[in-house]
This record gives C-alpha cells, structure tokens and sequence, in this order.
C-alpha cells in the first residue's frame, strides 16, 4: 500500500484555531472528534503521528480527553477493567459528548489495537440508538461494527456492515448531495477513504478475512469515486485491475489486494541495499504472494500468482549470482535456491495440469480462463517463467557451488534436464500452449548441458558422459543453428577425441536436411534486419557445419571468440568450399592458414583490408561477399534478445522449421538414444 498512498497532511485545515503549544487544554480534542472521519482511515502509522502532534500541540493526549470526558459524563465513577458501563452516565449529557467519547475511543483502538477501546465505543455509542437515522451516526455505527466483525473473524457481520455503509450510508448519501449540499454529503470524499480503509487495509491486510469477493463489487464502483489527492486513489485502481483480466483470480477481492501488496513489496525488495531492508521486503513479498496462491480458486489465478512468485524467485536469486554481498552475508537467503526449486516443480506440476488434451479442447473455461487466448496467454507465461527459473538455478550452482565435485554437476545439471523433459513431452508435436521461446530455449539449454558434460568428461573415464555431450551439442545445433560456436564446439570434440566419424554421421546428417528444408519466410516480415537468416540456414551454415572438422585444426587463438571468430569461421569455410573444386589440398591449408593468423575486428563488413592482405585476388570475392553480409544479428545480440522474449520473428521461424521435420527424422534423438540415457546422469 505504501507504494501508493503518499504523504499525508495534518487537520490544521479541520481547526480554524488552537491554543499555544504547550498549554494543557483536553477539549480542543472535542474538535478533532468533530471530523474523525477525516482521519479514521489513515493508516496507522499516520494515524499515531498525527495524534502525537496533535498530543503536543494541545498538551495531553487522546487518553486523557477520553478520561476525563467519562468521568465528567458518569460523575465521577471508574471502570477497574476499562469497560464503560453506559448505565453509569449521568442524565443531561449533550449528544455530542457521547459522539466525542465514542470518536475518541474508536480512534485509540485504531492507534493502538485494544479492543477494549472498540468495545467501548459501541458502548457509549448505545445512549444515542434514538439517533441511529442520522447519517453521520448511522455511519459510524456500522463502522465500529465491521471492526467488531473482524475482531470476531466474522465474515458475515463485517461484510453485512459494508454493505450496509456502502448502500445506505454513502449511495444515499450521494443522492442527498444532488438534492442538497449537507454537510455530510459535502464529506464523501473523506467516507469512499473509509470504505476503502476498512475493506481492504483492515479486512485484507490486517486482519486476513478471507472469502471477501463480493466486497469487490464496492472497489469496482468506487474506484473512480476516489478523489483525494493523497489519499487510496491509486492502490484502490492498482487493486481494481486485478480484479478482471489476464492477472486476476475473477473478482476475488483477497487475492487481488494480496498480489498488489507483493508487488509492491518486491519494488522495495528490488529498491533495497541494506541487509536489514532485503530480509523486510523479502518476507513481505513472499508473505503476500503465499496469502494470493492461498486464496486463489481459478487455475488461472494459480497460474497467474504461480508465474509472479517464480518471477521474484528469479530476480532474488540472479541478484545472489550477481555477487550482491547483502543477500551473501544474510543467513535469510541461504534456502532461496531451495526455495526456488520448489516453485519450479510447482509451475511444472500446475502447467502439465492445466495442458490435457481436455482443457486444451475447451474445458479451460472451468478453470477460469475467459477465452482460449486467454489461457494460451497464461500457459505461454507460465512455461517461460518455470524455464528461465531452471536455468538461473543451474547457473547458481554454476557459479557458487564447488568446482569439479560430481554433487555440484548434478546441482547444476538437474534443472537443465527437467526443462528438456518438458521440451520432449509437449513439443515434439506443435501445441498451441507451448511457447514460440520453447524452441529457442531447448537449444540454449542443451548447449550449457553439452558445456556442462564436456567439462565433466576431462576429469572421467565415462565415455557415456562424451556421448551425451556430443548428442546434447547437436540437439542445441539442430533446433537453433544460429548459435554458430556450438557448431564448432561439436567439431573440436569430434576432432579431439578421434570420432569424426560419428560427427560426419550426425552432424553433417543435420547439414543434409537443412539443405533440403523448403524454408518459408512468412514468419520473418519483408525488410527484417534478420530476412538473411532463411538463407543462411539452407546454404551458408550446411557448408560451416560440413568444414567445421577441418577449420577448428586453424582456429587455435585462444584469445579470440564471439562475433569475430565465428565470421572469421565462415570466410574460411566459404574459401574451403570454393578451393575444393578449384585447388588442391595445400592451396587450402595456405589459404585457411592465411585467414586464421589474421584478428578479425568486431563489426562486421570491416574485415575488407584483412582479406586484401591475405588472398589471392580470385578468391577474395568469395570471402569478402560471406564477410560483409550482416551476420552480426544473428550473433550474441539476437542470442539475449531471444533469450530476454516470449514472441518475436525468429522465435516463430525457429518454431515453423522444427516441424519441417518430423520428429522420427530429427536426428538429435538418434544419438540421444545411442547415448543410452535422456535423464540426468549425476543424480
């Protein structure tokens, strides 16, 4: 709520005049009661630092007014427990003395929470049921009684007093305003603040009431009502839109209020520097996002919560990754990646729940979708967060486990494999709840498995390990070829371990059937930084994967990757292509040699004058037309942007060519099942 309430002023506009600071005058606190209403709904934080100026400005506090007024008021009698007998109050006390205490007493249990100080409220506000039509006491009748209501965790009797506020206070009141300015009348504004106040700080928040939806018709409707500048206007639209839409649970209210507050509370998480304000915000986040999943009856509202929890497990843990040293030296933050890894099997559970062929067919309607984008929007979301949540904790136990132990590849190995899991389960054949990103994402995750295995396999026997990442390097080739260090990954295992055989079986098998793809570019519009891309799938790319054996016995620079290396990769196979119908052997070697010796700059279309050093004149074109196509998108920046979205051209591309092929004819299959194992290998 903070996030949306801001500064709030004193009443010195209430008070035409008071008395110097210092002197002791209790009945200056009269006026104030006077115009409660103008302040019951502040929160408390600002309810007690009003009243403790207040206290200062007038020399004594609310309690002493109220002390005072009832021994006036009963002649001089005491109440040991505190609770007022209205029997004692003497005859031939003014009406507003009783409305005085009552105030006074209501806005001490606001300040401090006793429920004495409510049950005396409603005590010394029984003297005047005679008066209960009146709008300003009917109003604070049914106040006091919604707080009793929550006081008793009584849902009926705190939601029959809204009600009753709602339709026979303020809507008449709202009339009556039409008719004739009252003076109450001209007070809404200060009434919708109340309203707004008790449903959802002090029904919501503070006292946890569950089962409130059908208050949300009255935040609907008063939604635009609101019209102080500093007072719930904003939490109150914030709250309103989740109460409809893509991110709400259909109208129900504690879920709506509950999701707010965590995203407020993340924003301070995301905000926060100080160990001690992270541990805060945290806990806050994660309190009201557990309340929202706890409150949610709509598998779209499971979904929607579900998906910001993962969210914020997310960022906590890339923050952790990224060396935040407060999170570091915080014992609260050692169980996020177990944590995290809850909620991933979760999300994984929930999505595989909500994609039967059933609900897919129609029956997501029961399970509160609106419409079948409404749920294909919901899966979409899901799924891309359960997947970035399983690769950021692998690359937690990347980057902070112990290096070289079997235990720490299994850490980070296991979330890989369970996204390539869900991969194979639902992809295999073209569904519309999975995303355009799962195809991106497969490859991506495949590759770090192949980086995983090959690291694993310098310090083992096991050739098993060399296999899977051989077959978890082509799978990432296959699906997104784009990646072109992974092409040459492949090649130097395949060279160093002696096994071009099996590389010039599959891979160069891959080769073969982008060669024959009937590329549509629908999907890429016309005039797109990335229309090369088709092309450069079926031609270009088949060549580097058939000479990549070969090019990686020149590319030895340990000192150049990235862009560069790999443009450098594909003038030398280009230049191999053409010299293997032109030239012999030797020729080429010089030539590649020539090329490799030669540092590539960044940009590409820069690399003219290396190429004029080092090439004959007749093969010059043929390496400078390959140079200076603009490969650059189809490089590190197409890689985050991909990574960093749910939809985009390329995705959709990558997407259409999977299913070019059938899945019995993908050959990355072939040597997983060769390798003998899909599951992970280190549990």
């Amino acid at each position: 709520m903070k996030k949306y309430l801001v500064c709030l002023p004193l009443l010195w506009v209430f008070v035409l005049s008071s008395p110097a600071a210092g002197k002791s005058d209790p009945e200056q606190w009269g006026r104030i009661m006077d115009v409660a209403h103008k302040f019951t709904w502040y929160p408390r934080e600002n309810l007690l630092d009003l009243l403790e100026r207040y206290t200062l400005e007038f020399g004594c506090g609310l309690d002493v007014y109220c002390a005072s007024m009832v021994e006036r008021m009963t002649g001089g009698r005491t109440f040991p427990d505190g609770v007022i007998d209205p029997g004692a109050f003497v005859s031939g006390n003014p009406r507003e003395s009783y409305y005085r205490l009552a105030m006074g007493q209501f806005s001490l249990y606001l300040a401090g929470g006793n429920p004495v100080h409510l049950t005396n409220a409603q005590l010394v506000m029984s003297p005047l049921a005679n008066r209960i039509s009146l709008p300003r006491f009917q109003f604070w009748d049914c106040l006091i009684r919604a707080h009793a209501g929550l006081i008793e965790r009584n849902r009926e009797k705190f939601m029959s007093s809204v009600f009753d506020i709602w339709q026979n206070i303020i809507l008449k009141q709202e009339a009556e305003k039409l008719l004739t300015d009252t003076a109450f009348a001209g007070d809404l504004p200060y009434l919708y603040e109340n309203l707004a106040s008790l449903v959802m700080q002090k029904g919501v928040i503070d006292a946890g009431l569950t089962g409130l939806d059908p208050l949300s018709v009255i935040i609907l409707d008063i939604k635009d009502r609101l019209s102080l500048g500093t007072g719930y206007k904003n939490w109150v639209q914030a709250i309103a839109e989740r109460l409809n839409g893509l991110k709400s649970d259909n109208c129900n209210l504690n879920f709506a209020v509950e999701i707010v507050e965590g995203v407020s509370s993340r924003h301070d998480f995301e905000d926060a520097t100080d160990q001690k304000s992270l541990e805060t915000a945290y806990a806050n986040t994660t309190k009201y996002f557990v309340r929202a999943a706890n409150s949610a009856k709509t598998g779209k509202g499971k979904s929607a919560v579900l998906t910001l929890r993962i969210g914020f497990a997310h960022y906590a843990l890339q923050r952790m990754i990224d060396g935040d040293a407060a999170m570091a030296d915080s014992a609260r933050f050692a169980d996020l990646p177990g944590e995290a890894a809850s909620l991933t099997r979760e999300a994984l559970e929930l999505y595989r729940s909500l994609a039967t062929p059933r609900i897919q067919a129609g029956d997501f309607k029961k399970h509160g979708f609106f419409s079948e984008e409404n749920y294909i929007e919901a899966m979409h979301q899901l799924w891309d967060a359960a997947a970035k949540l399983l690769v950021v904790r692998s690359d937690y136990r990347r980057t902070k486990g112990a290096r070289g132990k079997a235990s720490n590849f299994g850490l980070i190995e296991k979330p890989l494999t369970d996204y390539l899991t869900l991969f194979e389960e639902y992809a295999v054949r073209d569904q519309a709840v999975v995303p355009d990103n799962a195809y991106f994402l497969a490859a991506y995750v495949s590759g770090e498995l192949a980086g995983l295995y090959r690291k694993a396999a310098s310090n083992s026997s096991d050739i098993l390990i060399n296999d899977l990442a051989m077959a978890r390097q082509l799978q990432s080739i296959e699906i997104y070829p784009l990646e072109m260090y992974g092409i040459l990954y492949l090649a130097n295992q395949a060279v160093q371990e002696r096994r071009i055989n099996m590389y010039l079986k599959y891979a160069c098998g891959v080769a073969s059937l982008f060669r024959g793809l009937n590329m549509d570019t629908d999907t890429i519009s016309a005039g797109s930084e990335f229309s090369e891309i088709p092309v450069m799938i079926k031609t270009v790319l088949p060549d580097l994967i058939d000479h990549a054996p070969v090019l990686v016995e020149f590319l030895d620079d340990p000192d150049e990757s990235g862009e560069p290396l790999v443009r450098k990769a594909l003038v030398m196979s280009a230049l191999l292509a053409k010299t293997g119908k032109k030239r012999g052997q030797e020729i080429a070697e010089g030539l590649l040699s020539a090329v490799a010796g030669r540092r590539f700059p960044g940009p590409a279309g820069n690399t003219h004058v290396v190429l004029r050093d080092v090439l004959p004149e007749d093969f010059y074109d043929a390496a400078e037309s390959i140079s200076e196509r603009d490969y650059a998108a189809t490089g590190t920046k197409l890689t985050y942007m991909l990574y960093g979205t749910i939809s985009h051209e390329v995705h959709a591309f990558i997407r259409k060519m999977f299913y070019k092929i059938s899945y019995p004819d993908h050959i990355y299959p072939r040597l997983m099942d060769q390798s003998g194992t899909w599951r992970p290998i280190f549990e």
